[in-house]
């Protein structure tokens, strides 16, 4: 059974292989076509068809070596394959074919930018195919391991090393986040990628806001291990009461932010998924919502109103301490400069 197992391993990377190849190759060549083309466009009227016999010479020269490897790399493309590259290799056998064909017996005498165009337009599909299906394929064994769930790349960018052209990027980021067996998540908007987790590992930011609030509350059942001593007239029961309102608070905060109509963010949609991504910041902000109302409940100002609103603004709430200690510094710094003025 292992055995059988490693030889599929070995025809996937095989294929996977081959088809990078292609796509890479495709790629050079396009953009080596399109750099004669401008320079063509951009040559003066009497010059052109020197410009364009030069191309021609250049591509021929330069590039046969690209050409073969596109057609070692088909043919090492197996007749019989897995079923998710089946599709991939009927589609791009007889393009490949067709544009060798095409570069290795042009038209004579003349070249025109036409030929050109319809070279690339030959390779496109040819890199199309071979790149989309190289970059989904591999994605998880190439972009994803090794990385933390909640590391993020810049899309377009890292797509561009493998897909030319922006049509080819737009297919893949949808493929993405349909597929279950690629674990990232594309914010297309906003022109990033996720790293998430599989399976039940996605949860774990709820557990954890789940921990954190149980942490808060044992805290506040032990509460004379702080020094914070309880308000007067004010029972156990209400204090629990007054904790719970600044988590009821927190939770009406995040599920408002994603009904937003205006918010940038797609994994919004999904509230397990956004806590995944942006664990870090959920614990951050949870952790605050619990010194919020200790901070309340020191100040002897908890009721249901300050709880629910403590939580609701739990976004403020580091920005606001920030503000404060800024503000008391600039007091003492007035303060320093008067009584310098005052000693003159």
């Amino acid at each position: 059974m292992n055995s059988g197992l490693n030889k599929n391993e070995a025809l996937e990377n095989k294929i996977t292989l081959n088809l990078a190849v292609i796509a890479n190759e495709s790629k050079t060549i396009l953009m080596a076509i399109e750099g004669i083309i401008k320079k063509v466009e951009n040559s003066e009227e009497s010059k052109r068809k020197e410009t364009l016999e030069k191309g021609f010479k250049d591509l021929k020269q330069d590039f046969v070596d690209n050409f073969e490897r596109i057609d070692n790399a088909e043919k090492g493309l197996p007749p019989t394959s897995p079923k998710k590259f089946q599709w991939a290799i009927a589609e791009i056998k007889d393009p490949i074919k067709e544009t060798l064909k095409f570069f290795y017996n042009p038209p004579s005498p003349a070249i025109s930018t036409n030929w050109f165009n319809e070279l690339a337009d030959k390779l496109k599909s040819v890199h199309s195919i071979a790149g989309r299906v190289f970059v989904l394929e591999t994605f998880n064994e190439v972009t994803i391991k090794n990385r933390k769930p909640g590391w993020a790349i810049e899309l377009h960018e890292f797509l561009q090393g493998h897909l030319l052209y922006i049509e080819d990027r737009k297919k893949v980021i949808n493929e993405i986040n349909s597929r279950d067996d690629i674990n990232a998540f594309v914010d297309d908007r906003n022109n990033i990628l996720y790293i998430i987790a599989g399976g039940y590992r996605k949860w774990r930011g709820i557990g954890l806001l789940l921990l954190t609030f149980l942490l808060g509350g044992l805290i506040l059942i032990n509460i004379n291990i702080i020094p914070i001593s309880m308000p007067k007239d004010t029972s156990f029961n209400e204090l629990m009461l007054f904790y719970i309102l600044c988590w009821v608070g927190f939770t009406i905060h995040i599920i408002m932010k994603s009904k937003d109509v205006r918010k940038e963010n797609p994994c919004l949609d999904d509230i397990v998924l956004w806590t995944h991504i942006k664990e870090r910041g959920f614990i951050t902000s949870a952790v605050a919502v619990i010194a919020g109302y200790f901070m309340l409940l020191g100040l002897d100002q908890l009721n249901w109103a300050s709880a629910i609103g403590s939580g609701f603004a739990v976004d403020s709430f580091g920005s606001r301490i920030i503000k404060h200690y800024y503000s008391e510094l600039e007091k003492v710094a007035k303060g320093l400069e008067e009584i310098k003025l005052e000693s003159h």
